[in-house]
């Protein structure tokens, strides 16, 4: 990587770090942007502040992979160009074909052959180098997110030093990812049956703890696996922590009792001290991937069978149960840190107050 490239990158990641961005976006950023760099400097001439829309629109075909088909294809059609004139001038020796056509015919047999295995090697290892370039639309639109944040940021901390950067080369309306139908999987929403199911049939400290924090409290994975211990106030019985994008949030958790009570008993029966509430063998919070994987197998063990819930099911059953409870869109907003009241509404499904009768009343009550 160049060297001024790798300065700009670097003010951008101590920027987002002091922005209090969770470890989570910082590396995705990281990841995203040293994509888009090596892409720039092997196909581009010229700094980054030479970018314009036409660069972008360039790098968005080739996140879809639509500039590496291009290029293959206009390869294949040069080498089938290569391979006719070849053939057009054998011709000019058919004079010679008496006396050395076996030989010929021998020597071009294997020449073909050789060269359509080199070919087919050739293709394969294009196509197992570029695999990475097959991205989803949801990755792909946080590719351009990370692009447009990193040049808006070199924008305006260059605009009172020169102009390199006099406008943002990302463009909202021309370089808008908009997503499919098929694109969009919605969240599966954890039904009262699914944990009454969880709540009988999970019994260790640590993982009643875990459920109870993800459908009471509504925390995304990321939260939840970067609790400290020291976010719990039993005083007021509240959960002040990092939410996403750095906002420090203060939760008057549902059913206060109960988690606070799981807690006491979770961290009196753990093996290992450490300032973090769910952590590894070395006292290291564990990774979003790890409690993913918990999740998943907490399902397993209680054995609720509903096809395709995730951890995220927990907080769209949070929000679905809380406005059940209190018919107030913008609480369960505030409650699940939306920005938008129109995300929450994503989120809400219609809970049967029959069925849900029981759950609804300890809900109330706690």
């Amino acid at each position: 990587m160049k060297k001024q490239h790798r300065i700009w990158l670097e003010a951008f990641m101590q920027n987002c770090k002091e922005g209090n961005k969770s470890d989570h976006t910082l590396i995705n950023y990281r990841s995203d942007l040293l994509k888009y760099i090596r892409w720039f400097e092997s196909t581009q001439h010229g700094p980054l502040n030479k970018a314009n829309s036409s660069t972008i629109t360039r790098y968005q075909n080739f996140l879809s992979k639509n500039e590496n088909e291009t290029a293959v294809n206009a390869k294949k059609d040069k080498k089938k160009g290569k391979i006719k004139n070849k053939s057009k001038d054998s011709g000019k020796w058919n004079l010679i074909k008496t006396v050395f056509g076996f030989f010929k015919k021998s020597f071009t047999k294997n020449e073909n052959v050789n060269v359509n295995k080199n070919e087919n090697e050739e293709e394969i290892k294009k196509e197992s180098k570029n695999e990475h370039l097959k991205l989803s639309v949801n990755s792909r639109r946080r590719n351009l997110s990370a692009i447009k944040n990193f040049y808006e940021f070199l924008k305006q901390s260059n605009e009172d030093i020169n102009n390199l950067f006099p406008t943002n080369p990302v463009k909202s309306k021309l370089h808008n990812i908009r997503l499919k139908d098929e694109d969009i999987l919605p969240t599966k929403l954890l039904t009262p049956d699914d944990w009454k199911q969880l709540d009988d049939n999970i019994y260790r400290p640590k993982e009643r703890l875990i459920i109870y924090i993800l459908y009471y409290g509504g925390l995304r994975l990321s939260e939840l696996s970067e609790l400290k211990v020291e976010y719990f106030n039993q005083s007021n019985q509240s959960l002040r922590f990092n939410r996403k994008g750095g906002y420090i949030h203060t939760l008057y958790i549902q059913r206060p009792k109960q988690v606070f009570s799981l807690l006491e008993k979770y961290l009196r029966s753990r093996p290992i001290e450490s300032p973090f509430l769910f952590c590894n063998k070395r006292g290291r919070p564990l990774t979003s991937r790890a409690m993913y994987n918990t999740i998943i197998k907490i399902f397993t063990k209680a054995k609720v069978h509903s096809y395709g819930l995730t951890p995220h099911s927990f907080r769209k059953g949070c929000a679905s149960l809380l406005y059940q409870k209190t018919k107030d869109l913008l609480l369960v907003r505030d409650y699940l840190n939306h920005a938008d009241a129109k995300v929450t509404q994503t989120y809400i499904e219609r809970l049967d107050r029959s069925e849900n009768k029981l759950e609804l009343e300890k809900l109330e009550g706690g």
